[in-house]
């Protein structure tokens, strides 16, 4: 196992998991428990995408269960063997996004339109998910 100090100086440890595991390298292991108090209450946009199914296993399998943001709520039914609240939003609705971040200690934001096809075809619409959501997001 090795420790040092996160950019916060808080201690942090980690190793390398064993061969053939599934879990990521270096698993982070937060020994600070104020650091970890602070992500008691974590939204998840794009929670069931690629990276955002993995970071919501992995929040979940820390005793966290956070709110996925979803679009559409059938692809939360891949995810309903872990502790999560599934909530639909859509980062183009100022409203759901309010409804969303409510009560929420951090945000992890994962959600965009990453087909390039698409972005190719409806460039607007990728604007408005990608660049104007995440504004809104922000505010």
């Amino acid at each position: 196992m090795t420790c040092s100090r996160s950019w916060s100086g808080s201690p942090a440890c980690w190793r390398q998991p064993a061969a053939g595991s599934r879990e990521p390298p270096l698993h982070l292991l937060r020994q600070d428990r104020e650091q970890a108090a602070v992500l008691k209450k974590v939204l998840v946009t794009g929670g069931t995408g690629f990276i955002g199914i993995e970071v919501s296993r992995q929040l979940a399998d820390r005793g966290l269960r956070p709110r996925l943001m979803v679009r559409r709520p059938l692809r939360g039914i891949m995810l309903k063997h872990l502790d999560v609240e599934i909530m639909q939003a859509d980062l183009r609705s100022p409203r759901s996004l309010i409804r969303a971040v409510d009560g929420m200690d951090t945000v992890i934001h994962l959600a965009a339109q990453t087909i390039v096809g698409v972005a190719n075809r409806n460039p607007v619409s990728t604007f408005e998910t990608n660049i104007q959501g995440t504004w809104s997001l922000l505010e």
